[in-house]
């Protein structure tokens, strides 16, 4: 079983999945599932097969399983000395108190319960403490924390012990 399965187009997923020669059930799940803007989706047919059931956005609405999406873009400005794309991402993204001062104004703005998303956890734990400090109360949990940790932040958060899961 893959979820997000229109990443079994890349190599090391691929990789493994053509190694899975025993697989007599091959299910994958994706919101977009041959949606590639490589043109790799044919890979995830070779690996999947076709699609064999399709959900609607509305169905799912309807179900009360998707949230209506509401997104706000702020603009941020700043600028970088860094040389390489990861010295930028560090430099404007990571470690920017810029940028992560708008994401906490931004949570403060949300109504609870919130989830602000990071793409590493060195963000998550620079944004932790700038939370908690502006009122919020805020838990930081990543993919190395246990089920049981994940489970009982998000029990905080739906019970309204937690305003904002940093994750």
């Amino acid at each position: 079983i893959v979820d997000e399965c229109h990443s079994s187009a890349s190599g090391t997923l691929l990789f493994v999945l053509s190694k899975a020669v025993h697989a007599y059930y091959r299910i994958g799940f994706s919101a977009t599932p041959l949606d590639r803007s490589d043109k790799k989706s044919l890979f995830v047919i070779s690996q999947l097969g076709g699609i064999i059931h399709k959900t609607s956005s509305a169905e799912l609405r309807a179900m009360g399983m998707l949230a209506d999406a509401h997104i706000t873009m702020v603009r941020v400005e700043q600028g970088s000395t860094a040389p390489t794309w990861q010295g930028v991402y560090g430099e404007c993204i990571v470690r920017s108190r810029v940028r992560n001062a708008v994401v906490v104004e931004m949570t403060k703005r949300a109504k609870p319960p919130a989830l602000v998303f990071v793409s590493q956890v060195r963000q998550g734990q620079a944004l932790l403490p700038m939370i908690k400090a502006a009122g919020l109360r805020a838990e930081l949990v990543w993919g190395e924390d246990d089920t049981e940790a994940r489970k009982r932040a998000l029990d905080a958060l739906v019970a309204g012990r937690l305003d904002v899961i940093v994750c």
